[in-house]
């Protein structure tokens, strides 16, 4: 019987457009197999995604989650497992929507920074009452 190696790279894997701020998680993702054959599956849960922009653009997309396994094997003792890679996807029941929002004003940002400023403050400038 011949050698096998499951080895692999994935470069990139997606499904629709990307949108800010998504990570694929096999994006880059490299298996090595030092014995060679093995058996690779991969169990996708593919959700569906909507992202929504500032400018009211949309964006239907989709994320996913993922579950690996790997198990090397022995080719001359497994006769009837073959060496495979596979992926099994699910598309999941559920849907996520995702929404630019802009932040707090300026105004907001110094008011907050004056309170923490103003909380902290006393705290580091209090004198302690000493036992005579």
């Amino acid at each position: 019987m011949g050698h096998f190696n499951v080895s692999h790279q994935i470069k990139r894997l997606s499904f629709g457009t990307d949108y800010p701020g998504q990570t694929n998680p096999l994006d880059a993702a490299f298996t090595h197999s030092p014995s060679g054959a093995a058996i690779s599956r991969y169990f996708l849960k593919v959700v569906p995604t909507t992202y929504e922009f500032l400018s009211g653009e949309v964006v239907h997309t989709n994320q996913f989650s993922v579950t690996s396994y790997f198990k090397p094997i022995d080719i001359d003792h497994a006769k009837f497992v073959p060496p495979t890679i596979t992926f099994t996807f699910e598309l999941t029941p559920i849907k996520v929507r995702k929404t630019e929002r802009r932040g707090g004003s300026l105004l907001g940002f110094f008011t907050r920074c004056a309170a923490l400023i103003g909380g902290a403050l006393p705290l580091c400038c209090l004198d302690t009452p000493t036992l005579p």
